[in-house]
This record gives structure tokens, C-alpha cells and sequence, in this order.
């Protein structure tokens, strides 16, 4: 979260202490200090306040309850799906009926970036087909069609790969029964530098911001 954005407080020592703007570090830190020796995959699921400067302009609460849930020990196909099948789940048992999953997959556009260094290191240039795939990224949003898309246009092994644990998570998530509310986005990415593979936000109608993440 940008140092702006954090409530700031100093200690007697001259330390600084801030509010939590985001739950994800506590879930972290409890499973490093308390579930290092567990062999299975954790689930942990989380209710609690968060504090984040926000500008008056924007409309927003300063002070927000997150809901969370995390997986933690499973980086297979089917935990991606069944997190994503909960988001929508969890929304319909709140009463929402009409929203949509936007997923994307972060290693796609990274191995766009590291297929244009290594063009770039060798000749200084960027070939023709990694700059057509560039300039259609806004545009790589929809149905599972976009996948199909996606294909044709990135060579590298990197996108490639991330574009078929798309599609098997697609097909995860058709046997869940939830693929009516599921799109891509292909050119989406995330504010946090440490996020890998799948990434997805939830929308619906009346509100400017995705309400899951």
C-alpha cells in the first residue's frame, strides 16, 4: 500500500507504526510462525477491520471490514478453481445474483516482458509479434473464447503455459457449475508485486469497484 495511504503513528523509540491496510500479511506471518510443519494444504478464513487513507475525493470508507479466506500450501489448478468456485458461491449466498469473476494470470503478461528483453538485449528491437500481442492486451477480455486468442498470439513458453492453467482452470470451474459468471482479462494486473499465476476481482452492477479480490 503506498506510504500515503497508510494511517502513521510513532512509537517512544521513533518507530513507526502504521494501521493495517490489508489482512494478507497477518495470514501470512500466522502460518509461517504456526503451521510450518503441517504437511496438507490450510485453509484459513478471516473477519476483521482495515484502515486505509484514501482520498476524501473518492467516496470511500477509510475504515473497512474484510472478509477473507486463504489457501495456503497448494498452488494446483483445482485450489485455484475452488477458491474462485467459493468467491462466486459465497456472493450468491449473499444474495447477489447478477456479477461476474474477471480472472487473469499474471505470468502471461510477464512473459510478454521477458520475451521483449531478451528481443531487446540481442537486437535492440522488438519483434513485430510481441508488439501486436502488447497493443491487443486491452482487448483481451471476455468469455473463454479470449483464451483461444491468447494463444494465437503469445509464442513464449511462459504465456503459453499461463494461458492452459486458465483453461484447466476454466474446466474446473464448468464442473462446478459457476462458469455463467466467470470472464477473463488477460491485460489484468495487480497493485502487489508478489502476486503469481491466477489473480481475479468480482463485480456488480451499482458499484465502481470490485467488491472481491
Amino acid at each position: 500500500v503506498p506510504s500515503k495511504n497508510l494511517y502513521k503513528f510513532f512509537d517512544r523509540e521513533g518507530n513507526t507504526l502504521v494501521l493495517r491496510p490489508d489482512l494478507t500479511p497477518s495470514i501470512a506471518r500466522i502460518a509461517a510462525k504456526n503451521y510450518m510443519d503441517v504437511n496438507v494444504p490450510i485453509k484459513l478464513c478471516y473477519n476483521a477491520n482495515t484502515y486505509i487513507n484514501n482520498s476524501e475525493l473518492q467516496g470511500k470508507l477509510k475504515e473497512i471490514t474484510q472478509l477473507g479466506c486463504e489457501l495456503i500450501g497448494d498452488d494446483s489448478v483445482e485450489a485455484d478453481a475452488e477458491m474462485v468456485a467459493l468467491v462466486v458461491n459465497s456472493l450468491k449466498s449473499a444474495g447477489f445474483d447478477k456479477f461476474l469473476v474477471e480472472i487473469g494470470q499474471v505470468d502471461f503478461y510477464k512473459g510478454l516482458l521477458e520475451e521483449c528483453v531478451e528481443e531487446l538485449l540481442d537486437s535492440k528491437d522488438i519483434p513485430s509479434n510481441v508488439k501486436d500481442t502488447f497493443l491487443k492486451l486491452p482487448s483481451l477480455f471476455g468469455s473463454s473464447d479470449v483464451l483461444d486468442k491468447a494463444k494465437e498470439l503469445a509464442t513464449n513458453e511462459k504465456s503459453l503455459k499461463a494461458i492452459e492453467k486458465l483453461e484447466e482452470v476454466y474446466s474446473i470451474l464448468v464442473d462446478y457449475g459457476v462458469a455463467d459468471y466467470i470472464s477473463f482479462d488477460l491485460g489484468m494486473l495487480s497493485n502487489f508485486n508478489y502476486y503469481t499465476g491466477i489473480i481475479f476481482k468480482a463485480y456488480t452492477y451499482g458499484t465502481g469497484d470490485a467488491i472481491v479480490a
